[in-house]
């Protein structure tokens, strides 16, 4: 009897303990300053990481990071959180970071605990300079990006306002969302992919998407299959009544929600108690 109140203990401790980590952070860099959370200003060069439930905002990439040229803007247009904690990102001009030098078309991954940086994909495989400006990679490592203008990637032509799946391993590519989709032309400055397959992006200047009008601060979740879109997080969360763009955006790792995290932990606790007993 003691071993089963035990585990009961252990288990409703556990259920607690999902039920306060499953919600994730978000990561946002704009395209001009603009403040968030508990008055943290984000410049271009910024990434902030923000708590949607607290409001709580902090620095996760500090510009200072970047030993470019003095007088090139620093300005952050792509990003991506890897599972390990690694950044992906691709800048609007030429820069340095953790002692490599790399172009707008270029994606490095930059290990922030260790101050060093790698080229995850050459600019140059776009046919002529281009900025990156949106990227998501998965898991698998196929990398998803948006570009500022039109460009080729492995003999697939595609524009700014197009994504396309990238595979590093054989090179392979395909169009992953339609610039057509929009009421008009326009350009992806921001991208992330959901658990669930959707789609979440920001253009330059905003648009209408499948009859969804939003704003360029807006982040729009969008169901490729469906066709069908929502504000997925609203421009309000920036503290300021100026124009602000969206430029880059990610999302902690998706962890299990509360109810499925529990119920895992439960099969998991209640197999344990029996197996006890039959022993």
């Amino acid at each position: 009897m003691r071993t089963t109140s035990a585990s009961c203990v252990a288990l409703l401790a556990l259920i607690g303990l999902a039920a306060a980590t499953a919600n994730a952070d978000i990561m946002i860099s704009t395209y001009l300053g603009t403040k968030i959370g508990q008055e943290v200003f984000i410049g271009g060069g910024d990434v902030v990481q923000y708590d949607m439930d607290t409001g709580a905002a902090e620095i996760l990439l500090d510009s200072s990071a970047f030993t470019g040229d003095w007088w090139m803007p620093r300005n952050v247009d792509a990003f991506h959180l890897m599972a390990d904690g690694d950044f992906v990102l691709s800048t609007t001009f030429d820069q340095s970071l953790g002692g490599l030098s790399f172009e707008p078309g270029d994606l490095v991954r930059y290990d922030p605990a260790a101050n060093t940086a790698s080229l995850l994909f050459d600019g140059s495989l776009l046919g002529r300079n281009e900025n990156i400006d949106g990227v998501y990679v998965r898991e698998s490592g196929e990398i998803l990006l948006s570009t500022t203008s039109s460009a080729c990637l492995a003999g697939l032509s595609f524009r700014s306002g197009d994504v396309v799946e990238y595979n590093p391993a054989s090179g392979a590519v395909s169009l992953v969302f339609d610039q057509d989709w929009f009421s008009r032309n326009e350009d992806i400055d921001a991208l992330h992919v959901l658990e669930d397959g959707d789609l979440v992006l920001s253009t330059f200047s905003g648009g209408t998407l499948f009859g969804l009008d939003f704003s360029c601060g807006d982040l729009v979740r969008v169901d490729t299959t469906a066709r069908t879109a929502e504000i997925f997080i609203s421009d309000a969360i920036y503290d300021t009544c100026l124009f602000v763009n969206t430029d880059a955006f990610s999302m902690t790792p998706a962890v299990p929600e509360p109810a499925t995290l529990a119920l895992l932990i439960l099969g998991g606790a209640i197999g344990l108690i029996r197996r006890r007993r039959a022993g």
